[in-house]
Parts: C-alpha cells; sequence; structure tokens
C-alpha cells in the first residue's frame, strides 16, 4: 500500500527499496493492517468454503432451468462453478468491505506513525467521511465487480484443477 499511495512516490524507488527503509522501523511496520486482515479473511474464508457446495447444490442444481438449454455436462458444470464463487465472491466482499477499507487506511498511515487498532482507524475514517456510512463504501461496486469476475475464475480454475488431480490419484 506504501508504494500505492502517491504520496509515497518522491520517497521510494520500487519494493525492494521500501522493503529496505522500512527495516529502520522495526517488524511491525511490515504488518500494518495485519488484524484488519485476518479479521476479513478470516470470517471471509470459513464463509466461502462452508457455503459453495451448498450454494451450488441448491441454488444452481445440474437439471435447473438456468442450465437447461446447456447439452454439454463439462461446459454444465464450469458454468456452476463459476457461478457459485461469483456469487460467494460478491456477497463476502460486499460484507467485509468495510474492513477492507479500514486496511488501507491502516496501512497508507504515514511511515513510522503510532499503529492504530482497526476501531481507532475504522472511527478516524469514519469521522474522516463526514459521519456517513453511504461514504465508507465509496468504491464498493468496482470492488464487488472485480470480486465477481475473480472468484468465479477462482472457483472454476480449482476444481478443474481438483478433479484433475483426483483423476490422476485414481
Amino acid at each position: 500500500m506504501i508504494l500505492q499511495d502517491d504520496r509515497n512516490n518522491a520517497q521510494y524507488r520500487n519494493t525492494v527499496d521500501a522493503f529496505l527503509r522500512l527495516r529502520r522501523y522495526g517488524v511491525g511496520e511490515y504488518y500494518r493492517g495485519l488484524t484488519a486482515i485476518l479479521l476479513r479473511n478470516g470470517p471471509a474464508t470459513f464463509l466461502y468454503f462452508g457455503f459453495k457446495d451448498t450454494l451450488k447444490e441448491r441454488l444452481l442444481p445440474e437439471d435447473g432451468p438456468l442450465l437447461s438449454g446447456i447439452d454439454s455436462g463439462l461446459r454444465k458444470e464450469a458454468i456452476r462453478n463459476f457461478l457459485t464463487g461469483a456469487t460467494l465472491g460478491c456477497v463476502i466482499s460486499s460484507l467485509f468491505y468495510p474492513l477492507n477499507v479500514i486496511r488501507i487506511q491502516m496501512q497508507t498511515a504515514e511511515v513510522g506513525s503510532k499503529r492504530m487498532s482497526v476501531w481507532a482507524a475504522g472511527k478516524a475514517l469514519y469521522e474522516e467521511r463526514g459521519g456517513k456510512v453511504r461514504l465508507m463504501t465509496a468504491g464498493m461496486g468496482i470492488h464487488v465487480t472485480r470480486s465477481f469476475v475473480f472468484w468465479g475464475c477462482m472457483t472454476l480454475f480449482s476444481e478443474l484443477v481438483r478433479d484433475c488431480l483426483h483423476k490422476f490419484q485414481s
């Protein structure tokens, strides 16, 4: 995030330069925002794997109306996998988007400054955005769109690899 923040463009030449310069602030500077990441990724991963198969079977059954016009079993399964991942990606990304915004707030704080807790960063961000929850979710549309494509493709390809490995083992 340091290199993505244009306030730091003149300070760091590249990733290696930033990595080496951060050493003087201690190892904690490399992990700024880790709490927000863990609070977002832990439950999000649990939800993804907890609902992936159920969503696929209940909302996208093989003989359901959405897939009725597709005759190829492989195509049908690929579409089911993509839509399952895409749907979960959108829902989960939407639920945890505020934590993502807070993480960015934490990681773009001035290098070497006191690290904020998730709560303090969220409160500061809320105040910075005029006390409006709506402004805390600015940019969510593009994030959800990216998540739709990313998680759809990730689920599709991970299931293809899993199936190939399963066939290889048998």
